[in-house]
C-alpha cells in the first residue's frame, strides 16, 4: 500500500525553493524515523510599520514572506516528542509529562505542547524534523514560524479544530513562558493569517 504525504501550507510560497525544502525535510524525516510525515510550511514575516509597537497598543503593518519553516511530523504512539533541527544538526527529545523550560531551540516546541495541554488538548507523542530558511535573529519571526508551524501540525494530526487566532495566542504565550520573550501578538498573527497577494 502506498502512503501519501499530506501537506498544509501557511502563508506565501516560492514554489521551487518550497519543493526543494520539503524534499530535504521528508528525506531527513524518513532517514531518522522511517515513516511518511505530514508536511507543514510556516512563513516568516516582515513589518512595514510599527516595529515593537504591537505590545504597546500601537499600529503595525506586518506581512507574511516566502522565507519559511518546514515541518515534517508524524505521531509516534509514545509519550515522547523527538525533534531534529536541520539548522543546528541536533536531535532532542522530551516527555509529554511534566514539561519545563529547557535551554535552546527545543523550548519553542515545548512551550507550544505545554500550552496546548494547559488548554485541555490531549497531545500525543510525535516525531518531527524542523527545517527552514528564515535567518535566526534577523527580525523575520523565525520563532513565530516555529510555533505556528507546530501548533498547525498538531491541530491537523490530532483534529483539535483550533481557530487561527487561538493558534496565534498559543504561540505567543509559549514564547512568553518558555524562551521568556515578552512579545506582542503581531508575529504569530502574521504567521498564521498571512495570505499570498493579500
Amino acid at each position: 500500500m502506498k502512503v501519501q504525504t499530506l501537506f498544509l501550507f501557511l502563508g506565501v510560497q516560492n514554489t521551487f525553493i518550497t519543493v526543494f525544502m520539503i524534499h530535504e525535510a521528508k528525506l531527513r524525516f524518513h532517514e531518522l524515523y522511517g515513516k511518511t510525515p505530514l508536511i507543514v510550511t510556516s512563513p516568516g514575516r516582515i513589518n512595514l510599520i510599527g516595529e515593537h509597537t504591537d505590545y504597546n497598543e500601537g499600529y503595525v503593518l506586518p506581512a507574511a514572506i516566502d522565507k519559511k519553516i518546514v515541518y515534517a511530523v508524524a505521531l509516534n504512539g509514545t509519550d515522547t516528542v523527538n525533534a531534529y533541527a536541520t539548522f543546528t544538526g541536533e536531535k532532542q527529545s522530551f516527555s509529554l509529562k511534566n514539561i519545563k523550560p529547557s535551554p535552546g531551540w527545543i523550548n519553542y516546541l515545548m512551550g507550544v505542547v505545554y500550552h496546548l495541554q494547559q488548554r485541555g488538548y490531549d497531545v500525543k507523542g510525535f516525531d518531527c524534523v524542523v527545517h527552514g530558511d528564515i535567518p535566526v535573529g534577523a527580525g523575520l519571526s523565525s520563532s513565530a514560524a516555529v510555533e505556528g508551524g507546530l501548533v498547525a501540525s498538531l491541530d491537523t494530526l490530532l483534529g483539535f479544530g483550533l481557530e487561527r487566532m487561538e493558534m496565534a495566542k498559543i504561540g505567543q504565550i509559549a514564547e512568553h513562558t518558555f524562551p521568556g520573550v515578552k512579545c506582542g501578538i503581531m508575529d504569530q498573527f502574521a504567521n498564521l493569517h498571512g495570505r499570498k497577494d493579500r
